[in-house]
């Protein structure tokens, strides 16, 4: 039994914070009951032994639960498919036993508002066939009708920013749509996206780019006639893009694809030799072009007598979690793994043989840990006895939403932190009681800002990042942080040099700084005696700054004020010029 450390989490003022802010730092230190090595089984998360059959969908929630589904039935004694597990692993009795599922959950995505999609392998739920809609406490949401639209399985679901919804299986003439359809909000098929028959075989994953655009991985071959074998890509309507050329590159099943914020594409499968001298198995990368990226170089990592990829995670970092049925991964990773961005086997991460003989699928929590579901039993033997779903533990993960100022903020993530597929900002005026978008924001190096805004002094602000999760890759949840907006504190100017001037010169320049605590100062001006009347005018610059003042005969008072863009304004400062 390991000792699971601190945890460090901040109350904090959202703006940089200079010394004179310090009142406003608030820094709160939690423990929790357990953390060993990266790879390490958490004996903290304890379902035990009760799910009867696998797991292949395992989404973390924002308050640290896990909601997974999968091929089990009578979780607990009354739930079928899909449960709730609490932090510790302990069933969720709040989670409602819908008992309307009579075959298997391949994914799960959960929706900004806590309601639940499920996809898979049942028919008949409430009138609906392969994916329905739940409520966040598991009850039916009778207000999402695809009835009998798909006619086979569903194993990915991805939530666009727009609210639709990607849905990619083995279903045919989805309104004339083959193996990949979009739906509406409410369940309705999508007629403004038409892949039409571009795909004679299954679908298994789906990433979704920036631009819209879709790339799908499969056991597809020949997609829309060009030759394009287990993965191609559609642009945000539908309509094949010939552009993302891997041509024949895939042998074999593509299970898993997965989007880098470069642009550059993961996948996991069936398939081997990929690539000339030291061929990639199982697991490669390709260019956003769609040809293989030489720079990333597994090899012959992923082996064994059965071995494929099913699933992966991307950490912030660059490196990512594998997961599959292959052994001996680094020597002695069986099921489980951890490669590093150029995809060589990452030996800090072990694992080693707590999972065996498959893991499904993995996610990551928003703090890092390793959500594994799959078909494995006794994870490990001896330490908690976990069949199907576990925990694992990891690096830590770095996150800081913030705002540089009353027109910009900032979402940064790095370690252990779950990649996000895109990220929307919310901004609450009423304490929490409700949150309203800002809007989506775009990529930064180490994160993600939004710009343009106009936000309050104060009030709460709240980022969502969408995850993905499961086997395929075809489930996903949310990472969110919340601060607070606290733009109470004015800014501050100084003068540089004499405060008292005597000069001949009907002209003189005095120079200075200025700084504000919260991190959004917006100008600096000033006041002299010039002829046509007294009023402020514009210094050069802001933070470092100089104004050239007008002196009449005798003495001159000359003022300068900074003013933050939420219209505090610094104390005035003066300069006593006597002309001579």
């Amino acid at each position: 039994m390991r000792t699971r450390g601190i945890r460090l989490f901040h109350v904090r003022n959202t703006f940089p914070l200079s010394p004179t802010a310090a009142g406003f730092f608030l820094l709160i230190w939690f423990a929790f009951p357990a953390s060993g090595a990266p790879g390490d089984f958490d004996p903290g998360f304890g379902p035990g032994q009760v799910l009867n059959a696998g797991v292949t969908a395992a989404v973390p929630m924002p308050d640290g639960k896990v909601l997974a589904g999968g091929g089990f039935t009578d979780a607990g004694g009354s739930d079928d498919y899909i449960t709730l597990f609490d932090e510790t692993g302990a069933l969720d009795a709040g989670f409602e036993r819908i008992g309307l599922l009579n075959a298997e959950i391949l994914a799960i995505a959960v929706l900004p508002d806590g309601d639940i999609l499920v996809g898979g392998l049942f028919t008949n739920a409430n009138g609906n066939d392969r994916i329905l809609r739940l409520n966040a406490d598991g009850s039916l949401d009778g207000g999402f009708n695809p009835g009998t639209l798909l006619s086979g399985r569903v194993g990915a679901i991805v939530i666009q920013p727009d609210g639709k919804i990607l849905v990619g299986g083995n279903f045919t003439n989805a309104n004339g749509n083959n193996r990949l359809c979009r739906l509406n909000a409410n369940g309705s098929i999508d007629t403004t996206f038409n892949p039409g028959t571009a795909l004679n075989g299954e679908v298994r994953s789906i990433a979704l780019q920036e631009d819209g655009s879709v790339i799908v991985g499969g056991q597809f071959i020949n997609a829309n006639g060009e030759g394009h074998d287990r993965i191609c890509r559609f642009d945000e309507n539908g309509v094949f893009d010939g552009a993302f050329a891997p041509g024949s590159l895939l042998s074999s099943t593509a299970q898993v694809v997965m989007l880098q914020p470069d642009g550059k594409v993961l996948v996991g499968g069936d398939f081997i030799n990929v690539g000339a001298g030291d061929p990639d198995d199982y697991l490669c990368r390709l260019n956003a072009d769609g040809t293989h990226d030489e720079t990333f170089n597994p090899g012959d990592l992923i082996a064994g007598p059965s071995a494929t990829v099913f699933g992966m995670a991307l950490q912030a970092d660059g490196k990512v979690i594998v997961s599959g049925g292959f052994i001996d991964a680094g020597g002695d990773d069986d099921s489980i793994c951890r490669v590093n961005a150029d995809g060589t086997h990452d030996d800090t991460f072990d694992p080693g043989d707590t999972i065996v003989p498959f893991c499904d699928g993995v996610a990551l929590h928003a703090l890092g840990d390793v959500i594994c579901g799959g078909g494995f039993f006794s994870a490990p033997s001896g330490m908690g006895d976990d069949n199907f779903v576990c925990r694992l533990d990891n690096d830590p993960a770095t996150s800081l939403l913030s705002a540089t100022s009353l027109t910009r903020v900032q979402w940064t993530r790095g370690g252990s932190a779950p990649e996000a597929v895109w990220v929307e900002f919310e901004l609450s005026t009423d304490g929490g009681a409700s949150f309203t978008s800002l809007g989506f924001g775009d990529r930064i190096a180490g994160g993600w800002e939004l710009t343009g805004l106009n936000l309050p002094a104060e009030g709460q602000l709240r980022a969502r990042a969408l995850t993905r999760a499961g086997i395929y890759g075809g489930s996903s949840g949310f990472a969110v942080e919340t601060v607070a907006l606290s733009l109470a504190n004015p800014p501050v100017v100084s003068i540089t040099g004499a405060k008292t001037i005597k000069t001949k010169r009907s002209k003189i320049t005095i120079r200075g700084t200025a700084t504000d605590p919260d991190g959004n100062l917006a100008s600096v001006e000033f006041i002299d005696s010039r002829p046509k009347g007294k009023r402020f005018r514009s210094t050069v610059g802001t933070g470092s700054w100089m104004a050239t003042a007008v002196l009449k005969p005798g003495r001159n008072i000359i003022q300068v004020k900074a003013t933050d863009s939420a219209n505090l304004t610094s104390a005035i400062q003066r300069v006593t010029a006597v002309r001579k």
